[in-house]
């Protein structure tokens, strides 16, 4: 059972926009290798911002089951903003 100042502090975290986040930022979301991070950034240099981040299936290395599982583990933990 989680405790209230763990709940309380999860509310207060905002979601980590994948279209304007750094390497280092896309590096600490789990289920994110260095090389997934750095294709992230290339394919929004190449095509602009994610509409959605079912956008992520565009990016090298994702395929449906492991973007299926990626944004299940990261529900809530990251967003795209525009």
């Amino acid at each position: 059972a989680e405790s209230e100042t763990q709940v309380s502090k999860v509310s207060i975290t905002r979601p980590l926009d994948i279209n304007h986040a750094t390497l280092k930022d896309l590096n600490k979301i789990k289920g994110l290798g260095k090389k997934r991070a750095k294709a992230i950034i290339q394919y929004r240099q190449q095509h602009g911002e994610f509409h959605s981040l079912n956008d992520l299936i565009h990016v090298k290395g994702f395929t449906e089951k492991r973007l299926d599982t990626f944004l299940t583990k990261n529900q809530g933990k990251i967003a795209t903003l525009h």
